[in-house]
């Protein structure tokens, strides 16, 4: 099999040569050079983000069982440990607390999709009728509601992408270099 990209397959050379653009000198580049969360924030704010919406979607599908038998020890992503936090909660820890400065004070609405209930139709909200406007919240539900959760597929972002959306028509404010969801 040859090695070209007249082939189908990238050489080495393709592939280095595909990282070698101007990033390093775009101005909107933010290097990974952080000792702490806070340099990351300060970075951010540096671009020019003032506040944003943040809206939550944890994929409860059993995708997270083989991934997880591959990254986690072989264990399912949403595994419970007794030292240590998993996957999501590492995400929920260093998402949550990198852009909650930039979080309003206001609820964050945080939805669990792909369950056996849910499956592929619809999603669910975290914790239905609660306030959660910090990391140490969204954390918090995660760790009462997850072990509660049967895996379920597959795994369809329509739903939760449409609750983004009404989220945006509620507020009505729209993602802009000021204001943003993330």
């Amino acid at each position: 099999m040859s090695n070209s990209p007249s082939s189908g397959y990238m050489t080495a050379d393709t592939v280095n040569s595909l990282y070698d653009t101007d990033v390093d000198t775009h101005p909107d580049v933010i290097y990974d050079e952080y000792k702490n969360l806070e340099e990351v924030t300060e970075a951010i704010r540096k671009q020019g983000l003032e506040s944003c919406h943040m809206i939550f979607g944890i994929d409860y599908t059993v995708s997270s069982n083989r991934t997880g038998e591959k990254t986690f020890g072989g264990k399912c992503l949403h595994a419970m440990k007794e030292t240590g936090l998993n996957p999501y909660q590492t995400v929920i820890c260093i998402f949550g607390e990198t852009l909650e400065p930039f979080n309003r004070g206001e609820n964050i609405p945080v939805f669990g999709f792909g369950d056996s209930k849910c499956k592929d139709k619809s999603i669910f909200e975290l914790k239905p009728g609660e306030q959660l406007g910090t990391a140490s919240h969204i954390l918090a539900a995660y760790n009462e509601v997850t072990p509660t959760i049967t895996l379920g597929g597959p795994t369809q972002f329509t739903p939760l992408i449409y609750a983004a959306i009404d989220v945006v028509k509620e507020t009505k404010e729209v993602h802009s270099n000021i204001n943003s969801y993330v």
